[in-house]
């Protein structure tokens, strides 16, 4: 497992959103999933120009507009990926008209148009770029249009084709100067066709549960919407990003041992000045402990995702709980209560300092 040896040490409270993406020939499989959400504030990607969804024209117009329709009725913010195949299908002879004939809100518009086809539907209606491959002199001219404009990168379907962390951050640091909205895919649960390897925009993350891929975009990527790139994204993650969205609260998958199993659904604040080989929880030690947990108890090694806790022969530190980041040896003064998931050890990397996390069961 890649772990990075670098770590937050701030944080700050951004508005961010998730999204998903839609696939016309899959809907019916995906539906469950969007009835679940509320679709007020977020966004649904789409493609329309998929060529192995369009063997039947008239069908794929009329599913179309159903599912967009059905999106929109619950409130979606919809992007739609479209090139000069989309126009043919839908007889839109420009984007504008096009703009009249579906129920979508935004854009996306990757080849096949010239820049002065975008720079008019931009006079009128959101438009969304490709960010991972537009040039720099085109992003001004639309900047300078003081209109809605979206930065969407690709997502990428072949292993080793996803975009490494520098490229990434070199695209993405000029675009937030701009004070464009960037938005940037993760993997989900049921995997996309025809390789079924995931659809990330980071290599990195193409392996990763979606939670650690969003938090990473999040915190560490500054990204503004994180969008599932898959057909459906795992439950258990789908909540504990709602749980962050909602109170900016980290979900950490954990294991406990059994005399201090009280702690999963505990909460706890990052101390600021955690250093990366350990993390800190500042209301740890303030805790009402039952003595008899703090005497000396399964010292071990602690390889890194371990959780301790100070016990009594660390004097004023007792009671004090940290989660290891790097491989540390046995210690008597320190009792292994329990680990992080193995899932989720990529999550300790991304922690900030000052950040509220919650120890939670993986179920």
């Amino acid at each position: 497992m890649n772990r990075k040896t670098t770590v937050i040490t701030s944080y700050e409270v951004i508005r961010v959103s998730i999204g998903y993406s839609l696939y016309l020939s899959s809907f019916e499989m995906q539906k469950p999933m969007f009835e679940e959400i509320d679709g007020r504030g977020q966004f649904v990607f789409t493609s329309l120009h998929l060529q192995e969804e369009m063997d039947d024209l008239k069908a794929y117009r009329e599913q179309a507009k159903s599912a967009l329709h059905w999106l929109k009725g619950k409130g979606f913010y919809i992007i739609a990926d479209v090139s000069p195949i989309t126009l043919e299908i839908f007889n839109a002879p420009t984007l504008n008209e096009f703009m009249t004939r579906l129920p979508v809100d935004c854009l996306r518009i990757d080849y096949g148009f010239s820049d002065d086809d975008i720079l008019t539907l931009a006079k009128d209606y959101p438009v969304c770029f490709n960010a991972s491959t537009v040039k720099k002199d085109f992003v001004l001219k639309l900047k300078a249009l003081g209109t809605k404009i979206f930065a969407c990168h690709n997502f990428y379907p072949r292993p080793e084709t996803g975009l490494d962390e520098d490229m990434f951050r070199e695209i993405n640091e000029w675009l937030k100067e701009l004070g464009f909205h960037i938005m940037a895919f993760i993997p989900g649960k049921a995997k996309r066709k025809p390789i079924y390897e995931g659809l990330p925009t980071l290599e990195r993350h193409r392996t990763l549960p979606s939670y650690v891929s969003f938090l990473d975009l999040v915190l560490k990527e500054g990204i503004d919407t994180v969008l599932v790139g898959d057909l459906t994204i795992d439950h258990q993650d789908r909540l504990w990003i709602e749980q962050y969205l909602s109170h900016q609260t980290i979900c950490l998958p954990v294991h406990f041992e059994p005399p201090y199993s009280h702690l999963y659904d505990q909460a706890f604040t990052v101390r600021p000045d955690s250093p990366f080989s350990n993390i800190r929880l500042t209301e740890s030690r303030l805790m009402n402990w039952d003595e008899g947990l703090l005497k000396p108890y399964h010292q071990t090694d602690r390889p890194v995702g371990t959780i301790t806790v100070d016990n009594v022969n660390y004097g004023r530190y007792r009671g004090e709980i940290q989660i290891v980041r790097v491989d540390r040896p046995r210690d008597e003064r320190v009792n292994v209560i329990g680990h992080v998931d193995p899932n989720y050890l990529d999550l300790l990397p991304i922690i900030p300092n000052r950040s509220k996390i919650r120890f939670v069961r993986k179920r």
